[in-house]
């Protein structure tokens, strides 16, 4: 049985409470928050038996075996390591951390201690991702040349003290865009260059941002943010076909179409909801 911990008592930490309730090899031990009220509240609705004001106490308690991180962005580094330093297994929220010289820290920790980290990236253990990378690699929409990825949506700007309005670890790009471009780092197995990049910037946090990357073989299109409602899709294009992929960062659906005329729907539920899996 795994003992896990929680650093974090915001709304993605219910949701993984509730990805939790699907394995039967973990419990919920503790969870923390900044201020002890916020972790009784937590602990209450979910029957756990601790509930600790600091998140240090998840750290030092020898009963946890695994720890949930899910703070804001940039307090990620901070608390990865210091459980990895604990001995504490750690899945941490995406992203891991605000840029790559940070992601190199923590990997340089994970080296040192020999204690596993993993990003929380839930879309990579939804079922239909593994049919859609197969898809792409067995050749079926010929070869790779170009992904397009858009997710956008319409936030709460007017909310000053949340964590994606925060100058340090705010913005689109890192909040929504790292699905694109777990994606993207997915089937693009070349070096990457960026043409170009646009963005839609207030009080230091990009609200939108467009790019455009390519490597020797293939391009890539990563649209991102929290100013505007658009449909959120991938579409993976090949010389012999696309997949269409439907809300890309928890897909349950997609479509192939080939270039023959042949067309058909690929279809897979989640394993309990879409953080069961991971």
């Amino acid at each position: 049985m795994i003992h896990w911990g929680i650093i974090g008592a915001g709304r993605i930490a219910h949701r993984f409470v509730k990805g939790l309730s699907y394995d039967s090899d973990s419990i919920l031990e503790a969870v923390s928050c900044r201020t002890a009220e916020k972790a009784q509240r937590f602990a209450k609705e979910y029957q756990c038996p601790k509930a600790y004001g600091g998140f240090e106490n998840i750290v030092n308690d020898p009963d946890i075996d695994a720890v949930y991180v899910a703070v804001p962005h940039a307090f990620h580094i901070e608390w990865v390591i210091r459980c990895m330093k604990a001995g504490k297994a750690v899945l941490c929220e995406k992203p891991m951390a605000l840029n790559a010289e940070q992601v190199r820290e923590i990997m340089q920790v994970q080296k040192e201690t020999g204690v596993l980290c993993m990003e929380a990236m839930k879309t990579r253990f939804v079922p239909l991702y593994h049919e859609i990378t197969e898809t792409v690699r067995n050749g079926t929409i010929g070869e790779l040349t170009r992904i397009q990825t858009s997710f956008c949506y319409s936030a709460d700007l007017s909310n000053d003290t949340a964590y994606y309005n925060q100058p340090v670890g705010g913005g689109a790009l890192l909040d929504v865009g790292i699905y694109n471009a777990s994606w993207i780092a997915e089937l693009i197995h070349e070096p990457l260059e960026m043409d170009w990049v646009r963005a839609v910037c207030r009080n230091g946090i990009d609200l939108y941002t467009d790019a455009f990357l390519h490597s020797e073989h293939c391009s890539a299109i990563l649209e991102c943010g929290f100013d505007r409602v658009k449909e959120k899709t991938m579409i993976l294009f090949g010389t012999g076909g696309r997949i269409k992929v439907f809300d890309f960062h928890r897909p349950v659906k997609a479509e192939v179409l080939l270039d023959d005329g042949r067309r058909y729907s690929l279809e897979k539920g989640y394993e309990g909801d879409d953080m069961a899996s991971e």
